[in-house]
């Protein structure tokens, strides 16, 4: 009797400790983080990584800027094209798994990216007095003289 006792001990014991668990429970361990994340790009930026080790759990990617949420992509996607840019501008990005439970593995971030110069504008010259009918600018082409002074 004591022997079975203390094998029912032993196994609400071995119970509980799995319960209490969390990596032991179904569905509750994160994927694993994505590789090789890098960002670059002349215009729009690119965003690019590898999929992640046990990429079968893996049901999205979600992609950060600056560490705010930018956009949640499928699992089996490998890259994000932002063009929602500022010209000139320092950006970071960063990447992380999401399975299907909802666990997410740590964001893996790539090196700060700058975004290209916005392009000038075309220069247009100013065009000043008004026009006539023929799409001629008043004024233009004719020469007018002062008359001579007379002179004493």
């Amino acid at each position: 009797m004591a022997r079975r006792a203390s094998v029912l001990l032993l196994a609400a014991t071995a119970v509980l400790l799995a319960a209490a668990t969390p990596a032991a429970a179904a569905g509750t361990t994160a994927p694993g983080a994505p590789d090789g994340v890098s960002a670059e790009g002349n215009g729009p930026l690119s965003v690019y990584w590898a999929t992640a080790p046990n990429d079968d759990d893996v049901t999205a990617y979600r992609v950060y800027r600056n560490g705010q949420q930018l956009a949640t992509v499928p699992g089996d996607a490998t890259s994000y094209h932002d063009h929602a840019l500022t010209g000139s501008t320092w950006y970071t990005y960063g990447v992380q798994a999401v399975d299907a439970a909802g666990n997410a593995s740590p964001v893996v971030s790539a090196p700060p990216v700058t975004s290209a110069p916005l392009p000038a504008l075309p220069h247009r010259p100013q065009r000043h007095g008004r026009r006539r009918a023929g799409g001629e600018q008043a004024g233009a082409g004719r020469l007018r003289r002062r008359p001579a002074a007379a002179m004493p």
